[in-house]
């Protein structure tokens, strides 16, 4: 409940009582001489036919009820007035309050519900929220129930009435409807139960006064209700002592002879034979002549000052009669004392420990607080941080003091606005950045997105980081502490100096600047470079990571601006490729490199322009291709039209398949490039294809295979006999151009968990659709102009370069497998020519007697 409902509440339900209080007063009103004058007897005195007792109040000298009309109109409208609030309220809840869009998803044993704030996704079963609709239901419903015009209508319609049971009736509607106000101020202390909070801290005094409150709203209403049954006890009387139900009220017609209630309905009657009624804990009210005054002020204080003495002492000074209800009425007012008592005692103590517990934390709170300035102060000196970032350091730190959360100085970038977290990141970690080559050249937009992605991460002593053949899953820049790098007997052997390396890593410098260039390769992370030495902390560390996952979304995000580029003193982009010299992977893969392509000039492969190999920098500067690469435009943000038309996408399987030829026949020795994917086609602005990344081919003698001791290359793309025989030749490589072929007909990757089972695997869901002939579903969807039948039979005829039997590889040689790819954008003569060679031209057939056995 909100505080606006809880104030509306308490000032509702006094005004409403009071009210009550007032109905009361003028349906059951008995007029009355004082209890000191003789009562003279009415013998010939006739009441008027009604219309004058209907305006004017009973004499005194009468023995009856009267209901005082003059303040029916002032009683109406305030209770009027008073259900105007609880309309207002009914209509806020149901209208005015803050709604939010939901949507309804099937979960596997119950619905869930999804509901959207400002981006943020909130699950609820749909067991909470029914009790949550239920429970504001029922708030509106108890509203409406408290709203409802009873007493108006009762008085208007009913006030008239002579009838006894009338007007009996009519006092229990005037009871019934304080049921839903009591079942307001119930709800209302159930929310005082809650532990509170920096919202409700201002509830905790009012806890008290509320219970106060309550301890006097309950003296008026036992007040009220002493009120009403001292009228039930003194109607009573007469209906014993005169035997008639023709009534008591003022508008009668008949003369009555009432000279004997003065004895028998008396506190002092005047005949001391007759034995007077008993009227127990009502004696006060007959005696004190409250029931017979029309001094609404004197019967209010009077009724009031009854209830809150009796409750005071528990009911224990009252004196009953044997009347029943009587009895019950008192019993009921000295448990609710002792409830009240116990309940005001109770809450006091809680929030006397609330108080106590509060004020303790603040005194925590400031204790913390100067333990932090001081921590705070010595990591601003320490880091060389502006002195004027500590105010706002200090304010984030008090809030979350304040909530109970603990600070440490090493994550305080945590609890930073996003501004002055990349300042503090800028300021940490750019001198160091700086000295990395790659990251000197890159993109501002680029480095304002790794800013953005580093992490603050602490070691204790002597913990492992990084282990030596493990994936190199970061990128750590210190800012405090120091870290050993060494490698072990077998790392040493791995290294081409085949000598151990140890190397201490302090504030200022940096590890892991392999993954800039597995990032810039746009590789998968199955692909991630392999540590080649462990990382190990020598003292407590603190420092930046810049994890794997986070820099190949960058570089997917902004690959135009991912650069490893740098410009040469005539004014031409060359791409850089850094690699870090520690004497072991990176050695071998830089000669490979080297030694596969130093000489190589082909318009569909990169050309190396140069090297660099002095001390222990080892670079390759590659001619620049400025398009970025395949797997940028086959996996990236596209949009929902690719740019990579069906005439675009043959171009580059044509141009990576010569320069896959030129590869494997025109070189001596021949090359087997062993990484055939999209990331490692590079794309120019014309859309021609350049193959790259050739950091682990192999060079072969002519007419041999080489037999690996390890395998090399991108799962999904190895070919299947390379990995059970370790046998390599030039197969492998057109195997790997089978899969990316694939890839650049469907747009899919080799694997993707995120399919349905069926299809996570590319090459079984090809093969399926190709058996079911439903080849043309296979066409990326994002293409926009679909290939015509023709054209797609000719791409799954290329396919035939998959089949891995010794006869159809002596057939079709690797000249012909280019030319039956060239089919796909030459004339249909060449493709007749073709069928020829083919038999029936069932390009189905074809297909399906490639793909299955290439799996």
């Amino acid at each position: 409940m909100s505080r606006r409902n809880r104030l509306f509440f308490l000032i509702q339900f006094c005004a409403s009582t009071f009210v009550c209080y007032i109905f009361f007063s003028i349906i059951e009103r008995i007029p009355r001489e004082p209890p000191l004058r003789s009562w003279a007897i009415e013998e010939s005195a006739t009441v008027n036919d009604g219309h004058r007792s209907s305006r004017e109040w009973p004499k005194i000298d009468k023995k009856c009820i009267g209901l005082d009309k003059s303040l029916k109109g002032a009683v109406i409208s305030l209770r009027s007035t008073m259900d105007l609030f609880y309309v207002v309220n009914i209509v806020v809840q149901i209208y005015i309050e803050p709604k939010v869009p939901t949507v309804r998803v099937m979960g596997r044993s119950y619905i869930h519900t999804i509901v959207l704030t400002k981006g943020t996704i909130l699950v609820e079963d749909a067991l909470a929220m029914a009790n949550r609709i239920w429970r504001i239901s029922s708030h509106i419903l108890i509203d409406i129930l408290a709203v409802l015009p009873i007493p108006q209508a009762a008085i208007h319609f009913f006030m008239d009435s002579s009838s006894l049971n009338t007007r009996k009736f009519l006092a229990f509607l005037a009871l019934l409807q304080y049921v839903p106000r009591v079942l307001r101020i119930y709800l209302l202390c159930t929310k005082f139960n809650k532990t509170p909070t920096r919202e409700t801290e201002i509830w905790i005094l009012f806890k008290g006064a509320f219970s106060f409150f309550l301890y006097i709203l309950a003296s008026h209403i036992f007040g009220a209700f002493w009120y009403f049954l001292a009228i039930q006890r003194e109607t009573a009387c007469w209906q014993n002592a005169y035997r008639n139900n023709n009534g008591f009220y003022c508008n009668g017609r008949t003369i009555r002879d009432i000279t004997f209630l003065d004895d028998l309905c008396s506190i002092n009657p005047h005949n001391t034979n007759a034995t007077p009624f008993y009227f127990g804990m009502f004696d006060e009210a007959v005696q004190s002549g409250v029931l017979e005054s029309t001094n609404l002020p004197k019967k209010f204080f009077h009724c009031f000052w009854w209830g809150l003495r009796n409750l005071s002492f528990l009911g224990q000074n009252l004196e009953t009669s044997n009347y029943t209800w009587e009895n019950i009425f008192a019993i009921f007012i000295s448990l609710s004392g002792l409830l009240l008592v116990l309940l005001y005692l109770t809450t006091n103590l809680k929030i006397c420990m609330e108080l106590v517990t509060r004020t303790s934390a603040k005194m925590r709170i400031i204790r913390q607080l100067k333990m932090k300035d001081l921590e705070v102060q010595f990591w601003l000196s320490e880091n060389d941080i502006p002195k004027n970032m500590k105010a706002t350091i200090m304010q984030k730190v008090h809030k979350q003091l304040e909530q109970n959360k603990d600070v440490r100085v090493e994550n305080i970038l945590y609890i930073l606005p996003l501004e002055q977290k990349r300042f503090i990141k800028r300021h940490l970690c750019w001198p160091t950045m700086k000295k990395v080559p790659m990251l000197r050249v890159m993109d501002d937009q680029v480095l304002k997105e790794i800013f953005d992605n580093l992490k603050p991460v602490s070691y204790t002593e002597d913990k492992c980081i990084i282990g030596e053949g493990e994936p190199l899953v970061k990128m750590l820049i210190i800012t405090r502490g120091i870290l050993l790098t060494y490698t072990t007997n077998n790392g040493a052997r791995r290294s081409s100096g085949g000598s151990s390396t140890t190397k201490c890593l302090a504030k200022g410098d940096f590890y892991g600047e392999e993954l800039l260039t597995w990032a810039s390769t746009f590789s998968p992370l199955s692909d991630l470079p392999i540590s080649t030495t462990f990382v190990k902390s020598l003292t407590k560390v603190e420092a930046f990571a810049l994890m794997a996952n986070d820099l190949k979304t960058i570089a997917s995000k902004l690959w135009r601006h991912f650069r490893t580029d740098a410009r040469m003193p005539d004014g031409h982009f060359v791409a850089v490729k850094n690699l870090l010299n520690d004497g072991g992977q990176a050695e071998i893969l830089f000669k490979a490199e080297v030694e596969a392509i130093g000489k190589v000039k082909h318009k569909n492969l990169v050309g190396l322009i140069g090297y660099c190999a002095e001390g222990p920098q080892r670079m390759l500067v590659y001619e620049y291709i400025d398009d970025g690469n395949l797997e940028q435009w086959l996996h990236g943000d596209v949009g929902p039209v690719s740019p990579l038309t069906w005439d675009i996408r043959m171009k580059i399987a044509v141009g990576t398949a010569k320069g896959l030829d030129y590869l494997h026949e025109w070189l001596e020795p021949r090359v087997v490039h062993r990484d055939i994917k999209p990331s490692n086609i590079l794309l120019d602005r014309k859309w021609n294809p350049k193959v790259s990344g050739f950091g682990v081919a192999k060079l072969l003698a002519p007419e041999s295979s080489y037999v690996t001791t390890s395998v090399a290359g991108t799962m999904g793309y190895i070919c299947p006999e390379y990995v059970r025989t370790g046998m390599l030749n030039e197969w492998s490589d057109v195997y790997s151009f089978g899969i990316l072929l694939m890839e650049i007909i469907t747009g899919r990757r080799p694997s993707d968990p995120s399919r349905p089972d069926e299809e996570i695997f590319l090459v079984d869901w090809f093969k399926e659709m190709i058996q079911s002939r439903r080849g043309e579903e296979v066409v990326d969807p994002l293409i926009e102009v679909r290939p015509s039948p023709r054209a797609m039979k000719r791409a799954l005829l290329s396919f035939l370069i998959m089949k891995p039997d010794q006869l159809n590889r002596k057939i079709v040689s690797l000249p012909m497998q280019l030319h039956l790819i060239m089919f796909n954008i030459q004339s249909k003569h060449a493709m007749d020519r073709n069928e020829g060679r083919y038999g029936s031209g069932d390009y189905y057939v074809l297909a399906q007697e490639a793909v299955p056995e290439a799996i």
